[in-house]
């Protein structure tokens, strides 16, 4: 994996992590 897609992928979780719901959307996705 190349620096890009790392970094890409860095922002990505970083983004997620601050949009704290996401974690809890995908829990209600699964049960």
């Amino acid at each position: 994996m190349d620096e890009k897609e790392e970094n890409k992928l860095n922002r990505l979780s970083k983004t997620i992590r601050s949009m704290g719901y996401f974690k809890w959307d995908t829990k209600n996705i699964n049960q």
